[in-house]
């Protein structure tokens, strides 16, 4: 990931929980990634978004690239057509 490219998935990702065109089993360690899921400040001005110090953000991630996933076209070339409404959409279980 790029420092850009993570915010626009982790962007993505909470806009699509807020308005509801996201619903997700809630696995213990997903909700508890989500809960602690933080943006840290860095001297340089900029911003990061990780887990905090001890933790990981892996069920964070794959969550926000399964919502990612699920907004793109279809691609022949990557085998049978899924039909989910994904990001933007105005409803959705994944």
């Amino acid at each position: 990931f790029t420092a850009k490219s993570k915010t626009q998935l982790i962007s993505a990702l909470a806009v699509d929980m807020e308005q509801a065109r996201l619903t997700f089993y809630p696995e213990k360690e997903t909700l508890k990634e989500l809960r602690a899921y933080q943006i840290k400040r860095l001297k340089s001005g900029h911003d990061r978004l990780e887990a905090p110090d001890g933790m990981h953000d892996d069920c964070v991630t794959a969550l926000a690239l399964c919502n990612w996933a699920m907004g793109r076209p279809f691609d022949p070339s990557m085998g049978e057509a899924v039909t989910s409404p994904g990001i933007g959409a105005t409803e959705g279980v994944y």
